[in-house]
């Protein structure tokens, strides 16, 4: 080998050197190499394959724990009765809530009520015709605020902070011709979608309106009409009338008050001003009659242009004593 040869090979280890150093710090945590130290000398090329190969034949071989359905079926089977219950904008104590639950619900079923996280709760019934029992009738208010009660499903996250969908009941004023829940679906997709009817509605048992639980999403826009081309292809209305809208805060976007309301809201500089300003009591102008003899009346008074009200107070002299008649 030449000088030549000899220095440009030695050129070409430090670009490998330098590109793979550049290589480790981009996948550095991403892939098992990069847990190879830098400071680590390998023999050749076919040292550092074969240290990568040990590393990924590790993990490959790292068990997996595998869950089925099986596993969970337990506890899904135990808590399918429940509702998941919640007052946003509103956080109540877990023996408040069992307390003002077990008042209200006193005819239904409920076995008990746990407490998930701060200000939520999931309640338990004996069986889950009570719990849809519970679900069919109004929606009960916790401090002037409505709860939200949805069916604890398998699939329901409760680990999430933000509520974006709230279920409500409706009145819809349609003909009882297109109360069929396929119709209704169809019908009430502008409101939201449809959870359910009452029992009265379910039983055929009122034909004044439906009444129907939608869940609707809190951004939205609720109309009080909606429209549709019934079976003869004419267009048809349906009016709606809401038991609750959800009321959102723009500011700390929670349910329950409007922005006017909320704590977070900064005060009004010119409302302050105005609430700092003394209050000045206006002058009292006093006059004093005084009835004497005779009934003349004699009348004295310090009142001024600038008073607010005038006190009046009356003094009568008695007649002296030996003013007698015969």
């Amino acid at each position: 080998m030449t000088p030549e040869q000899a220095i440009e090979q030695s050129r070409g280890h430090t670009r490998i050197e330098s590109n793979l150093s550049d290589w480790l710090q981009s996948v550095k945590g991403k892939h098992p190499i990069s847990r190879i130290s830098r400071g680590e000398e390998c023999a050749d090329e076919g040292t550092l394959v074969l240290q990568v190969q040990n590393m990924e034949d590790k993990e490959s071989k790292e068990e997996i724990t595998k869950i089925i359905q099986e596993d969970i079926r337990p506890e899904i089977d135990y808590w399918k009765s429940s509702i998941v219950g919640y007052v946003n904008g509103a956080n109540p104590l877990g023996n408040v809530m069992e307390g003002f639950l077990r008042r209200i619900w006193k005819k239904f079923d409920i076995d008990k009520v746990v407490t998930i996280k701060k200000g939520m709760f999931l309640i338990r019934f004996g069986s889950i015709e009570e719990r849809d029992r519970v679900l069919s009738i109004e929606c009960p208010f916790f401090d002037s605020k409505p709860m939200i009660l949805k069916p604890w499903t398998e699939d329901m996250d409760l680990t999430k902070e933000d509520v974006k969908t709230v279920p409500i009941w409706i009145q819809f004023s349609v003909d009882f011709r297109y109360w069929g829940m396929n119709c209704l679906e169809k019908i009430l997709k502008p409101v939201g979608k449809l959870l359910n009817v009452d029992n009265t509605i379910a039983k055929r048992e009122r034909l004044s309106f439906a009444r129907c639980r939608v869940e609707v999403s809190l951004d939205q826009e609720f109309p009080n009409m909606v429209t549709f081309n019934n079976e003869k292809h004419e267009l048809t209305r349906g009016y709606i009338k809401y038991e609750w809208k959800p009321t959102v805060c723009k500011l700390c976007k929670k349910l329950g008050h409007l922005e006017e309301e909320c704590y977070h809201k900064k005060p009004d500089p010119k409302l302050q001003q105005r609430q700092q300003q003394q209050w000045v009591a206006k002058q009292v102008a006093s006059v004093q009659i005084e009835e004497g003899d005779g009934g003349k009346i004699r009348a004295g008074t310090t009142a001024s242009e600038d008073v607010g009200f005038i006190v009046v107070t009356r003094k009568r002299n008695k007649g002296k004593q030996g003013d007698q008649s015969d």
